[in-house]
């Protein structure tokens, strides 16, 4: 049962507050530029199956709900700071106890303390998370399902960067990253709060030198998690570049670092790892590298493609790096609308994430098309859960399809696989949504959404929501 209220923490507020303040402080009066976007939306859905029950069992409701929020923008020539916020209160028609106010904060900067060497960068997130992906999931807060969580993310990151002369460059960085879960006491998880810090630093020479490049890095990073020991990575490494061509570039990179595998909490530089590869760029618009080499778990390889278009962009990447929830919540995983999905169940768990990650967009004249797809195996240090995988695939659809009429569609597949059990869910969704401006402030918009879920030893389960709002935006 939700609780009456998940008013956002006092923390996050707090470090919005304080970006602020440092943005504005020292500024010449008349130099911050402001930008206020206001919005509010009322409206009612009707679900023919609020708790995400199996077939048979559903119960149909009404909800109705009010959503007002505030985007703020302000830039100056000591930085920047973007924030955003919505209260999203809902009220069931015969469900009382599920009537609730969830709160969604999502902000980021820059603050420039030095011109062109020392700045530091913020964070700041709240948003709901489904906590199990094998138990009943939902992309929204309507559906009821005992599974989903409140979260805080917040963070700061200063760095310096510095070059000397025309033979190298150097970059120093300090990162701090926290994940707080919120009125988590009467949901069964084992999500835990967790800090992490990191510290980076790199020397070598300039972007763009012809002939030999290389560049040394070293780096150490640790997560303290609530209750679950900590997690400890080092790493050392030098790259190496040299022209075989007159846009493409041989590497290597050797280095130590930690097997993390073996031992979360041992850290230190005790194995050795290598990779050879190479970097191309055969236009402007297009980059490709990949690299293949040993590291303590085996043979490893990476992966990145970016080309850049008239009418839409293409960016794919497979890269291997050690994870855990929490680090998926900081990078961005787990949002409410348009995330990708695949985040793992939210606990403590350290495991080698073998990721592939590709996104597309192609421009028509009144239409934006863009395809996501994903998949990630998960491989458990010792010790820990089971590994498993997910995979999937969304594809959306923006039309203007009048001078005030939009719409916008998507549809998604994705699958889970716990290794080792057979256990496995397929999860199928479709979003239609048609805006039209009735007025330069006004707004009316029709969703319907639909989802499926097929689970072994688990509930199998289908949702239809249709909604009707009203808004505005000034």
């Amino acid at each position: 049962m939700a609780s009456p209220s998940k008013p956002a923490p006092w923390h996050l507020p707090l470090a919005c507050a304080a970006g602020l303040a440092l943005l504005v402080a020292g500024t010449p009066a008349g130099a911050i530029e402001w930008n206020f976007a206001k919005r509010v939306e009322t409206g009612v859905f009707y679900t023919d199956n609020v708790r995400a029950a199996p077939a048979g069992f559903e119960e149909s409701e009404w909800v109705y709900s009010l959503q007002p929020g505030i985007t703020v923008v302000a830039t100056s020539p000591r930085g920047r700071m973007d924030l955003s916020y919505d209260a999203q209160a809902l009220w069931y028609q015969d469900n009382s106890e599920f009537d609730d106010i969830y709160h969604n904060v999502r902000g980021d900067g820059q603050l420039i303390l030095v011109p062109n060497r020392l700045f530091v960068d913020g964070l700041a997130r709240y948003q709901q998370v489904n906590i199990d992906p094998f138990r009943r999931l939902t992309t929204g807060n309507i559906t009821q399902t005992d599974n989903r969580a409140d979260v805080a993310i917040y963070g700061f990151s200063p760095w310096y960067t510095r070059t000397f002369g025309n033979w190298g460059e150097a970059l120093t960085r300090f990162t701090y990253n926290a994940v707080r879960y919120q009125d988590t006491a009467t949901i069964r998880t084992r999500a835990q709060d967790s800090d992490h810090n990191a510290i980076y630093g790199q020397l070598g020479s300039q972007r763009g030198t012809p002939g030999l490049s290389w560049q040394t890095t070293v780096g150490y990073q640790r997560t303290d998690f609530l209750y679950s020991p900590e997690i400890e990575y080092a790493r050392a490494a030098l790259d190496l570049g040299y022209p075989v061509g007159l846009r493409t570039r041989a590497t290597l990179t050797v280095g130590l670092e930690s097997d993390f595998l073996g031992d979360r909490s041992a850290g230190g530089f005790d194995e050795e790892f290598w990779l050879v590869g190479f970097a191309t760029e055969p236009t402007d618009q297009q980059s490709f590298s990949a690299s293949v080499g040993r590291r303590f778990f085996g043979t490893t390889w990476e992966m990145r493609w970016r080309r850049q278009g008239t009418r839409g962009d293409l960016e794919v990447s497979y890269t291997e790096v050690p994870s855990t929830a929490n680090q998926n919540l900081i990078d961005g995983g787990g949002g409410l609308v348009g995330d990708v999905g695949g985040l793992p169940t939210l606990n403590a768990d350290l495991f080698l994430a073998r990721r592939l990650t590709g996104r597309a967009t192609y421009n028509l004249t009144r239409t934006r098309l863009a395809a996501a797809v994903y998949g990630e195996r998960r491989e458990r240090a010792e010790g820990e859960g089971l590994d498993d995988e997910v995979y999937g695939l969304r594809l959306s659809a923006d039309w203007d399809a009048a001078t005030r009429t939009r719409v916008n569609s998507f549809v998604r597949y994705e699958r889970r696989d716990l290794n080792r059990t057979q256990v496995f869910s397929d999860r199928y969704e479709l979003g239609v949504t048609v805006r039209r401006n009735l007025t330069r402030l006004f707004f009316a918009e029709a969703r319907y959404s639909y989802l499926t879920r097929d689970v072994d030893f688990g509930v199998d389960y289908a949702i239809n929501t249709v909604g009707l709002i009203f808004g505005a935006e000034f």
